[in-house]
């Protein structure tokens, strides 16, 4: 699947840790994140409450119910460079779904349920360094 697009579907406290910071080496945020591949595919990434309460999740259908209060186009950060525009692939690096690879020949991004470098947290933690896998 080669990604197309990226965009950040978040609460507005959200945005006030992003803005001015979108090519920061972290970014952490309580909403999800949607992915846009070739041929129109959406994948979105959130925290999530399976195999274990606050891991990282991902399916074809937003993970809330509502709206997003804002969506912000994240496509061109620097995090983001080695993995739009190339095949990329969704890997899990442990049992319990604490980390999601986002990987390409170029690079990769990473999603963890962190929050300051602690697990298991209702926050969804993305960066472009590899963390440690906990388990």
């Amino acid at each position: 699947m080669k990604l197309q697009k990226v965009v950040y579907e978040l609460f507005e406290s959200d945005y006030a840790s992003i803005a001015g910071n979108e090519n920061a080496k972290v970014h952490e945020i309580d909403g999800e994140v949607r992915l846009v591949f070739d041929g129109g595919k959406t994948v979105f990434v959130s925290w999530a409450d399976k195999p274990v309460q606050y891991c990282v999740g991902f399916q074809q259908r937003s993970w809330n119910d509502s709206e997003p209060e804002m969506r912000i186009a994240a496509s061109e950060w620097k995090m983001w460079a080695p993995c739009v525009g190339q095949a990329v692939e969704l890997i899990f690096l442990d049992k319990e779904r604490q980390v999601l690879e986002v990987r390409s020949p170029e690079g990769s991004v990473f999603f963890c349920s962190m929050e300051e470098d602690d697990y298991y947290q209702d926050v969804l933690h993305i960066t472009s360094e590899k963390p440690s896998v906990t388990r």
